[in-house]
Parts: structure tokens; C-alpha cells; sequence
């Protein structure tokens, strides 16, 4: 039964990211919104560290 259960949310979880997608809408984190955030955040990323804080 758990099974099936997942099976389903996994199937109702990707309709809703394809809903999103066909409205245009952003799935996931926060995206870049200025040159000072988008520098700082390839600058650390060639540092090898986290860009999201986690």
C-alpha cells in the first residue's frame, strides 16, 4: 500500500512542477536578483563553498 501511496504523490508532484512550468512559474530556490548577488555568488562557488548557506 505505501507503495502506491508514493507512486502517487510522485505522479501528483510532477503534474504540479509540469502545471508550473506551462505558467511560467520558477520551481525551487530564490533566483539571483542583482550583479552584487550574482558575482558574490560565483565568487563563492569558486571557492568551493555553499552559495545557499546550508
Amino acid at each position: 500500500m505505501s507503495g502506491m501511496e508514493r507512486e502517487y504523490i510522485r505522479d501528483r508532484t510532477l503534474e504540479g512542477h509540469e502545471s508550473a512550468r506551462k505558467r511560467r512559474k520558477t520551481i525551487g530556490g530564490a533566483g539571483v536578483t542583482d550583479n552584487h548577488m550574482l558575482s558574490m555568488a560565483l565568487h563563492l562557488r569558486d571557492q568551493e563553498m555553499s552559495v545557499g548557506g546550508r
